[in-house]
């Protein structure tokens, strides 16, 4: 058994009673935007909030860059994946694929911050504290080891968080406390030490 499986089986009964973070992990268009509403769509993504307007969108502007917009009074939103939760925004393309790999800067969304296809909504999370307990978990080592071991692609579909067992959010998370939590041994704690980047 390789490392990357000695490792996953670690986390097995985690998986198995507590689910995976591909579970809080939203669909790829969670609010019915594709990626390039905003150019599509100008008179109802605005550059300035507006009096009436209700959601703030995250997504790529022209030059594929990323840009806030604001809807306008008169945008109604067809499909809601929580909008009025906290939650984190995660691009849906990164990297190429290889084990340790940072993702682009992850975004922590509040109520009404909604996005377009270009990011993945993680949680439906009913308070700050425990949106930012996910953001720690994710800025693990830990965390994107697992993700590693089926993200071989650019891009990254819920599936490539299965492996990922789900935590208790009332409380942040380091590498160390998740080391000792699911035993790992000094080799397979040097092998994530040594392979996966560390991500601010």
């Amino acid at each position: 058994m390789d490392i990357k499986n000695k490792i996953k089986a670690k986390v097995d009964h985690d998986l198995r009673n507590n689910g995976s973070v591909a579970d809080i992990a939203s669909p790829q268009t969670p609010y019915a935007l594709i990626s390039n509403v905003f150019t599509t769509l100008p008179e109802q993504f605005v550059e300035v909030a507006e009096n009436g307007s209700k959601y703030r969108v995250f997504g790529l502007g022209k030059n594929q860059k990323r840009e806030i917009r604001y809807t306008s009074p008169s945008f109604v939103l067809t499909k809601d994946y929580a909008a009025d939760k906290y939650k984190v925004f995660i691009p849906e393309a990164y990297g190429c694929g290889a084990i340790g790999e940072v993702p682009s800067t992850p975004i922590l969304g509040t109520p009404m911050d909604i996005c377009t296809q270009t990011f993945r909504q993680f949680g439906k999370f009913e308070t700050l504290s425990e949106a930012n307990n996910f953001l720690s978990y994710l800025k693990t080592k830990f965390f994107r080891a697992l993700v590693g071991i089926v993200k071989n692609t650019q891009h990254a579909p819920a599936k490539v968080y299965m492996y990922v067992p789900l935590q208790d959010f009332s409380k942040s998370w380091n590498d160390t406390e998740l080391y000792s939590k699911y035993n790992l041994t000094q080799e397979e704690i040097d092998f994530i030490e040594t392979n996966i980047q560390v991500m601010e």
